[in-house]
């Protein structure tokens, strides 16, 4: 049985040594390198880190937390283990909206669901007079009448001699 080109793919008409595709994660992106919790967990624990909690808290805190997740991280990124995924993406939801609590418990301003109709409009007249006499503004004149011939200068470019 001889092999012609065509036939040296694999079940998914791939080439054998191409590299398999990664599996794409959907919530990948909110979780963190490994190592950001086992350096969370390092600085938790330190004494430095205890003074800081009892300074801002008022206590202690518990700093298991940081070394399950780093735990679950190299499982799944090592095995592609959907359980410790699930688990290390339901950790980082309750520290995220742990961190948005106070956010989300405000009530004294009303949130808007919507600009205002007019965010746009022109400057009051006292204020565009006021701000007719600034740097910027006389720099916005300069390069609106006669052109920026410096403006090179601020284009990044790279010359090989």
């Amino acid at each position: 049985m001889s092999e012609t080109p065509g036939e040296n793919t694999g079940p998914e008409g791939n080439q054998k040594n191409d590299e398999p595709e990664e599996k794409i994660w959907p919530h990948e992106w909110m979780l963190r390198p490994c190592d950001m919790y086992y350096s969370e967990y390092r600085v938790c624990n330190s004494i430095r880190g205890k003074f800081n909690q009892i300074f801002v808290e008022g206590e202690v805190a518990d700093c298991t937390q940081w070394k399950v997740d780093y735990e679950k991280c190299i499982q799944w990124k090592k095995s592609g283990d959907q359980q410790s995924y699930e688990d290390l993406v339901a950790s980082e939801k309750v520290r995220r909206l742990n961190r948005l609590k106070g956010h989300y418990a405000n009530d004294v301003w009303t949130k808007r669901q919507a600009p205002p109709e007019d965010w746009d409009a022109p400057l009051p007249d006292w204020l565009a007079k006021r701000d007719a006499k600034t740097f910027l503004a006389g720099k916005q004149n300069e390069i609106n009448t006669t052109g920026d011939k410096e403006f090179e200068l601020y284009i990044p470019s790279c010359t090989i001699l």
